[in-house]
């Protein structure tokens, strides 16, 4: 049998009698045992308490390699193994220390300078934690050691963490000024507002070895009014930065804002159009779309040449509006919008009511999920919404039927229409995740949108056919751009 005083097993048990065995474990069910063999002790830990179990198994280990490890640029820690146990006043023991020992190891990690400054410029770029995390206690006491290992040839702060990140930026700038020189670049541009913050994204992309090449040149917050104009030099001042000239931006893709619109237009001016032109143009942006939407339901051309409304259209192809926000975004909304669809604002009316502090304890008590609200804007929370109230139907019903509250009720011809407007939806956010893809061209984005059409038209309501008529509006508008035209001919004569 193992000695007491080498077996750590032994530290959580206490030999009162020849065969009265004390388990000094907290909350030990059974703590009487009548063997002192350390094979016995060992099987009613792994059985009873494994975090004792696996504290004496690393032991074990720590003493099996305690003798060998490499002495080239060694690194110290401090292991602490730390468990639970009884103090010997609780268990009433006069044994003083119930703890293992804490032993000093020594071990070989194979690392570089390079490696540990590039982690630590990660944590604050990648993973987004703030350089003054770099300070805490507990981070320290795992880099400390490295350093000291190190031989302190280098130190880690948030300061010099902070210049490194600054030259990392510089090398990736350098890199995208190298890979964009010369280079016909198409770029996205997009404004969102964050917790009364404006930020305005820009993204070029270009073929690099038989694939898309992707980068995010700027992340600019605008602090001026969103004008065309002030997007306009927020561009130039990036491409600047990036050495990117006016004539290597092949397309520049946008919403349909018609300040991101218009700034597509005046890109290449000089000048700038004060506020009552700005506004007229916006106008005219407005009833350019409306006039291109009623060529195409009359079944004309909707690429004319000649006359005066062909002149504001060439003005507007030195943009492209964003597929997924024209497309599927704007033409879903429209069709949402539709008189017949009346069904949805009753069922955000029910949501509502079940997410008040009633309903939402007896949906946490029959284990249900919690109601979804829509956002007015964004079809997909609307999709989401009427999934989940799909899933609570039964739980709906039988709080009806109890006559609890008539507020919720939804009839036969309601769930019917909400299954069918979920089921014509799941084609469009089929859609919506291919149009996030990184490596899709105008090619693959149309043959997914007629796919998506196909789908939609298996359906017989009258939902889906004005969706479809929507959509159908919209991509006439998408195809008036000469880009969009240019690369689709190409992709169906090379295929």
């Amino acid at each position: 049998m193992s000695s007491p005083i080498e077996n750590p097993v032994f530290k959580f048990f206490e030999k009162r009698a020849e065969k009265n065995i004390m388990c000094l474990v907290p909350g030990c069910k059974k703590p009487g045992r009548t063997s002192y063999h350390a094979g016995n002790l060992r099987a009613h830990l792994k059985a009873k308490h494994k975090e004792q179990f696996q504290l004496i198994e690393q032991l074990s280990k720590n003493k099996a390699d305690s003798e060998s490890f490499d002495d080239n640029r060694n690194v110290s820690f401090n292991n602490s193994l730390a468990s639970e146990t009884n103090t010997p006043e609780a268990n009433g023991s006069s044994n003083s220390s119930l703890q293992p020992p804490m032993k000093k190891r020594r071990l070989s990690i194979e690392i570089t300078e390079r490696q540990v400054v590039n982690a630590c410029v990660e944590m604050v770029t990648v993973n987004g934690r703030p350089f003054k995390a770099l300070s805490d206690s507990g981070f320290r006491k795992i880099l400390d050691p490295i350093l000291k290992g190190f031989g302190g040839t280098f130190t880690i702060s948030p300061e010099n963490i902070r210049d490194k990140v600054e030259g990392k930026a510089k090398e990736i700038r350098d890199q995208i000024k190298k890979d964009v020189k010369n280079r016909f670049v198409s770029v996205k541009m997009d404004c969102a507002t964050r917790l009364d913050r404006a930020l305005l994204g820009i993204n070029p992309q270009f073929n690099k070895k038989g694939k898309i090449q992707l980068y995010t040149l700027a992340i600019k917050e605008v602090k001026k009014s969103h004008t065309a104009v002030n997007f306009k030099q927020n561009l130039l001042d990036v491409f600047g930065v990036f050495g990117i000239k006016l004539w290597q931006v092949y397309s520049l893709t946008t919403d349909n804002g018609a300040n991101m619109l218009k700034a597509c237009r005046i890109l290449g001016q000089t000048e700038s159009a004060d506020t009552e032109e700005e506004e007229e143009s916006d106008y005219a942006d407005r009833l350019l779309e409306e006039e291109l939407i009623r060529r195409m339901e009359e079944g004309q051309n909707v690429c004319d040449e000649g006359g005066e409304e062909n002149e504001d259209f060439q003005n507007m192809l030195q943009g492209v509006r964003c597929a997924a926000h024209t497309l599927v975004q704007l033409a879903i909304l429209d069709a949402l919008a539709e008189p017949g669809t009346t069904v949805i604002a009753k069922a955000r009316a029910v949501c509502k009511t079940l997410r008040s502090q009633t309903f939402m304890a007896a949906i946490r008590l029959a284990g249900q999920k919690k109601p979804i609200i829509d956002c007015l804007t964004r079809w997909c929370s609307t999709c989401l919404m009427l999934e989940r109230l799909i899933e609570l139907r039964e739980f709906i019903t039988e709080l009806t039927n109890k006559g609890k509250n008539q507020n919720l009720k939804l009839t036969e011809q309601d769930w019917s229409r909400i299954e069918d407007i979920v089921k014509v939806l799941k084609p469009a956010r089929i859609l919506t995740n291919v149009l996030q893809s990184e490596q899709l061209t105008i090619g693959d984005f149309y043959g997914s949108w007629l796919k998506c059409q196909l789908e939609i038209s298996k359906f017989n309501s009258s939902f889906a056919k004005n969706l479809l008529k929507h959509m159908k509006k919209r991509f006439a508008v998408l195809l008036t751009r000469e880009v969009v035209l240019a690369a689709v001919f190409c992709i169906f004569q090379i295929r």
